[in-house]
């Protein structure tokens, strides 16, 4: 499960609309709507803990989402190419 479907599914749990989310952990309504819409690549570990907070759920389990969630993004930007490391010369 991607991080903005775990969000979604977790303000449904606790009837949480975004203004309300937005109110209780502090963060903008901006950077709620940034995570439904999963238009965030890269997020503060503050950010997240204040998330998972107001979405009353323990730090390391939304952290492994959030890992999991970008996993392939991050893989797919990483050169793996080794073109260079190593010369015919001894």
């Amino acid at each position: 499960m991607d991080l903005a479907h775990y969000v979604q599914r977790r303000m449904q749990v606790l009837n949480l609309s975004l203004k309300d989310a937005a109110a209780r952990s502090g963060l903008s309504r901006q950077t709620w709507h940034k995570l439904l819409r999963a238009e965030i690549q890269e997020a503060k570990v503050s950010t997240l803990i204040k998330v998972a907070a107001t979405l009353r759920v323990s730090v390391p389990d939304l952290l492994e989402v959030y890992f999991q969630s970008n996993a392939a993004h991050r893989c797919s930007c990483i050169d793996f190419s080794v073109s260079g490391l190593y010369s015919n010369e001894s």
